[in-house]
């Protein structure tokens, strides 16, 4: 396997895979504290229905999105509960509220 300059890695298929557990871990910190300050200042923890809907259209979209898994490449994270996330962000700077 190799890695890309973005630390995906790629087997000799070209099949996208999980980043490491370290950069799956640090984004899922990342994700958690946007929640829990989303709540401690009395903001909404959830997006919209609406800017969900976009979000996951986007993702299907990318080429880094792994469809059988319904996972990004780029931070590992589980789409269907990240694009519901009010403050998550995508890794690649894709969703537009």
């Amino acid at each position: 396997m190799d890695n890309d300059p973005f630390g995906i890695c790629v087997d000799e298929n070209k099949e996208l895979k999980l980043p490491s557990l370290a950069h799956m871990a640090k984004e899922a910190v990342q994700t958690a504290a946007g929640i829990v300050g989303g709540v401690l200042s009395g903001d909404d923890v959830l997006a919209s229905e609406e800017v969900s809907s976009a979000r996951r259209l986007v993702c299907n979209g990318c080429e880094f999105f792994i469809h059988k898994d319904n996972r990004c490449s780029k931070c590992g994270c589980h789409m269907t509960a990240k694009t519901t996330i009010k403050s998550a962000k995508c890794p690649l700077d894709k969703w537009k509220e």
